[in-house]
């Protein structure tokens, strides 16, 4: 047998937004100072067991070194270069620290003194870079190091930790109460530059740091020509990253150091990369450097193309505006073409998951996402496109949240770890987005992501001896091996994501994070630039009268002070005021779970709507439709009982409702009141009070509706006040003691497209209670519309039964409204009240006259908010069709 149940929809007037479920500055403060308790026994154990070596052994308390044995092994030969890689990779995180609150154990000056002592200790082994004694240090003189390593890893970990620290310790970025000294100029990379020596410009993928590189085709080859036909041929390949991945390190030095050379290989390799694009726009992973043709045709935004992307945006912040000392008509006269590629990357195809392709058709390559693309949101973020941020970030989030890590590989079509490649060596993509999202939205979610992270890390990867990668996410095997980028990068952005007033989070300055986590800038003596602030353009005297010429200043306003043109574009969507000429271009399409057909509306009057957006219509407008192809449906929501199938049913019912649903919340908007005279406050609150508009249908069981609540407001002030409006779903009982919506007028649809629109809601005595499971006061119900009851302590009958006998009237008593700010607000938990028996009377006597109840859900504090409440209205809800088929993306309001 099957029954039906209402759905309800609150809405608010509110004087601010609700309160969020926002983290405490004392619990951000724990999670700030167990952050840096991991970063500490991390760097404490390196320190104590590994160092000088390169990088720790976490599981057996030993260092990590190059495998000597194996040239081959370029797994960990291409990172560990022989010159304590963890400590430089730690010194940014560490001045990073040294900024973070005195009150802290370890940040402020214990931090400030171990970065100082960090860079100490790299002088003592390498020499501080300069010519004479002090260039020498106990292990080398600089990088004079045999060593053969992977230029992209000694790039980003090596050298960028090196500029980073330099620019903390010489005051370009900031350590609150540090003076500045002259650093050291460290190591220098000029023992990189033969990698560079190519005729394509993309370089060699590796190169030693002593010998240079072994290769036939470059003038810089070391070895004489009877030797080269004896060694082995070398690997050419490299990857669109590790040429790509560049730019930043070696531009900020080459504008430190005043040597060019390092600025132009790096664009010059960037743009060869980006000549060999295909005719759609995307580049290959992997590229042989002699010859510049694709050895990899899979183009996607992982692992080998990730962060060539990253540095394009990246380097156009930190450049922009900068003169350009090494300017070519090759490098710079197309240093705009990169912009389509990763702004617009699926305007014509949208998911929150992004599937590897073939560069040259775009086709499906493989159907796997790896843990290093978990960076993209972060760049989206930056890139200003932060709804695409947000859905890309939730995949990350579920995977994170389903393996307590995220695996190396896992597949989109099998939702298994691809291939068994499960590892996680301890990654900061994941929480790097996490940051910058946190940062652009200051959404608390974000916040509880990062404990999340900061949680699962510390129960499954601490050791004696410091922080394991996960060799296997699934059965939570340990690696013996902490990478440098742990400390390097995800402890920096775990603690500057709880440390929301760091100085580093509010530098006014176009500093970027480097793909290793370091931040670097240009400091402004060194940008070249000749540009000058000349103050706001409204204070500025040398810009000529533009509205003089144009004779602006004597034309008269021939505009109205409120135009209502039949399109208006609010937030939620396109708003329609008239059916008069009204033109929809439709395509019949399949919803989101595969159920049914659907209408979705791709133009209104030639203005086209794009595939997430909405075109909004007034019901009092089609109210009268007599258009034989479109009719108006009342919005139902079914709960299938009885039957083998029965929980699928109702389950698929309810989905589809749902999404409809949370489609029709009402939106925020903002106005502006003229000021009222000084009147009583009771005439004062029925001048502010809303009043409502709608009407009332038979079959009242079968309907949704919208209820709304205006809330209190600044009657001395009316002006001043900035109003919004929240709605908020409901539920109505089921059961004998189930009664009927009141017949009350209902609320008019105020859309964000038209703030003149008046706000009616029809019920303005409200009286607050608690649980209401003890007797009321008899004039609760006979002066009061609304009674508002926190749920819990009784059941929703006796709570009607606490209620005293009222005889109906205009002001008397008519809807109940239990809340419930303790669950999940949305209405997906929403759980209609069950009445089982009929209404009675506190006395026990049958109540004649039924109070209609219904079941809301609001953030917490929301019970609270109805205390600041003057009217609450209600609205049914409809949705259109057209030859029996639901148009998805027309919202009738």
């Amino acid at each position: 047998m099957a029954s039906r149940h209402l759905t309800f929809c609150l809405i608010a007037l509110v004087l601010g937004p609700w309160l969020s479920m926002a983290m405490g500055p004392g619990y951000m403060q724990q999670l700030r100072q167990e952050t840096v308790r991991m970063f500490r026994h991390g760097f404490d154990n390196y320190m104590e067991h590994a160092f000088p070596e390169d990088e720790l052994r976490p599981v057996t308390c030993a260092p990590l070194t190059r495998d000597r044995e194996n040239p081959a092994n370029i797994g960990l030969n291409d990172v560990l270069g022989n010159y304590s890689l963890t400590l430089i990779d730690s010194l940014s995180t560490l001045a990073i620290l040294a900024g973070g609150p005195e009150e802290d154990p370890y940040t402020g000056r214990p931090a400030l003194e171990d970065f100082q002592s960090g860079v100490s200790e790299i002088v003592k082994l390498y020499g501080d870079g300069r010519r004479g004694f002090s260039g020498h240090g106990a292990r080398s003189k600089g990088f004079d190091l045999d060593s053969k390593v992977q230029v992209f890893e000694t790039v980003i970990r090596g050298v960028g930790g090196l500029l980073s620290a330099h620019l903390f310790a010489n005051g370009d970025l900031p350590i609150p109460g540090y003076e500045p000294a002259p650093p050291p100029a460290g190591a220098t990379p000029i023992r990189l530059l033969p990698a560079f020596y190519t005729n394509t410009g993309i370089p060699y993928p590796r190169v030693n740091l002593r010998d240079g590189i072994p290769f036939t085709q470059t003038p810089l080859n070391y070895q004489s020509a009877a030797a080269r036909g004896t060694y082995g041929r070398d690997i050419t390949e490299t990857c669109s990253a590790g040429a790509g991945t560049l730019v930043l390190e070696f531009t900020v030095l080459s504008r430190l150091s005043g040597d060019p050379r390092f600025e132009e290989v790096a664009k010059r390799a960037f743009w060869a990369i980006w000549e060999e694009r295909s005719p759609l726009d995307l580049i290959g992973g992997g590229i042989d450097a002699e010859r510049a043709t694709w050895i990899s045709t899979a183009s996607g935004i992982g692992a080998g193309i990730d962060s060539f992307f990253e540095y394009a945006m990246k380097a156009h912040i930190l450049l922009s505006g900068l003169d350009t000392p090494n300017e070519t008509a090759v490098s710079f006269t197309r240093r705009n073409e990169y912009k389509p590629h990763w702004q617009n990357p699926n305007d014509d195809f949208h998911h929150p998951s992004y599937m590897n392709g073939n560069y040259q058709t775009g086709a499906v390559a493989s159907l796997w996402i790896d843990s290093l693309s978990a960076f993209y949101p972060g760049l989206l973020t930056l890139a200003g496109e932060l709804e695409e941020a947000v859905e890309a970030h939730l995949l990350y989030a579920a995977l994170w949240t389903r393996f307590r890590a995220l695996p190396e590989r896992w597949s989109l079509r099998d939702g298994q770890v691809e291939s068994n490649l499960g590892w996680w060596p301890g990654r900061p993509e994941f929480i790097e987005s996490t940051y910058h999202l946190y940062r652009a939205t200051q959404d608390p979610w974000y916040l509880y992501v990062g404990e999340m992270v900061l949680k699962d890390v510390t129960a499954r990867c601490r050791t004696d001896c410091g922080w394991a990668g996960l060799q296997d996410v699934r059965t939570g095997e340990k690696s013996d091996r902490m990478e440098s980028f742990f400390l390097g990068e995800t402890t920096k952005y775990l603690y500057l994501l709880f440390d929301p007033d760091h100085v580093l989070n509010k530098l006014d300055a176009p500093f970027v994070f480097s793909t290793e986590g370091h931040p670097l800038l240009i400091p402004r003596e060194k940008t070249g630039s000749s540009r000058s602030s000349a103050g706001p353009v409204a204070a500025r005297t040398d810009l000529y009268h533009a509205a003089g010429i144009t004779g602006l200043h004597a034309t008269p306003n021939i505009h109205g002070e409120v135009e209502h043109p039949v399109l208006k574009m609010p937030d939620e969507g396109l708003f329609i005021a008239s059916l008069d000429d009204l033109k929809l271009q439709m395509v019949l399409e399949t919803d989101s779970y595969g159920l049914s057909s659907i209408w979705r509306i791709v133009s209104v009057n030639n203005v086209p709507l794009g595939r997430d957006e909405s075109a909004i219509i007034d019901a009092d407008i089609i109210s009268d439709m007599t258009d034989p192809l479109f009719h108006r449906v009342r919005d139902q929501s079914a709960a299938v009982k009885g039957g083998p199938n029965s929980f699928v049913s109702a389950y698929k019912a309810a989905m589809r409702t749902v999404k409809d649903r949370v489609s029709l919340v009402f939106p925020r908007f903002q106005a502006t009141r003229t000021p009222v005279p000084e009147v009583g406050r009771a005439s004062a609150a029925a001048a502010a009070a809303a009043a409502a508009a709608a009407f009332r249908d038979d079959n009242e069981d079968e309907d949704m509706y919208d209820l709304g609540l205006d809330l209190d407001v600044d009657l001395d002030n009316l002006d001043l006040v900035h109003e919004s409006i929240d709605s908020f779903f409901a539920a109505t009982p089921v059961g004998k003691g189930a009664q009927l919506v009141p017949d009350a007028p209902l609320a008019k649809y105020v859309s964000s497209a038209d703030p003149e629109s008046e706000i009616h809601l029809p019920w303005t005595s409200i009286y607050m209670t608690d649980q209401a499971c003890e007797p009321l006061p008899l004039d609760a119900p006979r002066s009061h519309q609304v009674i508002v009851v926190r749920r819990g302590a009784c059941t929703f009958s006796e709570k009607l039964s606490s209620i005293p006998n009222f005889y109906p009237s205009a002001s008397s008593l008519a809807l109940v409204v239990v809340v419930d700010d303790e669950g999940d607000p949305s209405e997906d938990g929403l759980v209609s009240p069950n009445l089982e028996h009929m209404q009675f009377t506190s006395s026990g006597l049958p109540r004649y006259n039924p109070i209609p109840l219904v079941l809301v859900r609001t953030p917490p504090g929301g019970y609270e908010k109805f205390a600041e409440a003057t009217s609450i209205g209600i609205r049914r809800l409809y949705h259109v069709q057209s030859r029996g088929t639901r148009i998805a993306n027309l919202r009738v309001r």
